[in-house]
């Protein structure tokens, strides 16, 4: 009977061990041996470049990202130039009522288009007052000429400078029609015999008011003083003192000659 030997494992790896295909060592074959290295070794450099790479594709993915937001801006910022573009036309051709689209603008391109619609509004705005300014301003001078000379702006209905120019308006022509009123009452008391009534002296070229009523309150107070000289010298008996009618013109030297 043949005694067979029993021969011990090795403390190391089995030949052909599959743990060798990991590491690369242990190898019986050495033929095989260089090449299970290197594909361990690329194995290992895989493994410990997949990191870089996932950076690498969420940097990319942020790239891409900013890339879509800057257009979106780039497209935002076209649309609002041509809405502004849009307007400005318009409104240079004397339409107020015009707005921008500002739907579907974001940020600082929704900003721009608001603030312009806020613009147009505005002029808007400062057109009706002018418009309706001028509806009262030619109200109120029809019913002047018609003598209802009482009738004024009405300021109130006025805001800034519309309110200021109402009252303005309103002002100089009552300002004239005092000026007038006054004349007028000094001329009445001429007309009742009060040839000393007293007019106020008026500023500026408004005084050839003064001067026409100063001439003919010389006028008739010339006359009317010949006029007393020459009775009270007829009452003396000197009947040959008469009215010097070159001292006259117009009817008060017909009075005169009369």
């Amino acid at each position: 009977m043949t005694t067979r030997k029993t021969v011990k494992p090795s403390r190391g790896r089995l030949p052909n061990d599959p743990l060798d295909w990991v590491d690369g060592v242990g190898q019986t074959n050495s033929e095989e041996t260089p090449a299970v290295t290197q594909q361990v070794a690329e194995k290992r450099e895989n493994v410990s470049a997949s990191p870089v790479q996932k950076q690498t594709l969420i940097e990319r993915k942020q790239e891409i990202t900013m890339s879509e937001v800057k257009n979106i801006e780039q497209s935002d910022r076209c649309v609002a130039i041509g809405e502004i573009r849009r307007v400005t036309e318009a409104v240079k051709k004397g339409n107020l009522e015009v707005r921008a689209d500002a739907s579907g603008l974001k940020g600082e391109c929704a900003e721009a288009a608001q603030a312009i619609n806020e613009m147009v509004a505005w002029f808007s705005q400062q057109q009706q007052q002018i418009d309706e300014f001028t509806n009262d301003m030619q109200h109120m001078s029809s019913e002047h000429d018609k003598g209802d000379i009482d009738v004024a702006i009405d300021a109130t209905k006025f805001k800034g400078g519309f309110a200021d120019m109402a009252t303005g308006v309103n002002g100089m022509v009552f300002g004239h029609i005092a000026v007038k009123k006054k004349a007028m009452a000094c001329l009445k008391a001429f007309a009742e015999g009060d040839f000393n009534a007293e007019l106020e002296l008026f500023p500026g070229k408004k005084v050839f008011i003064n001067d026409t009523i100063e001439l003919l309150r010389s006028n008739l107070k010339g006359f009317t003083n010949d006029m007393q000289h020459m009775s009270s010298e007829h009452d003396k008996g000197d009947i040959d003192v008469a009215i010097d009618a070159t001292k006259f013109k117009g009817g008060f030297a017909d009075m005169a000659t009369g």
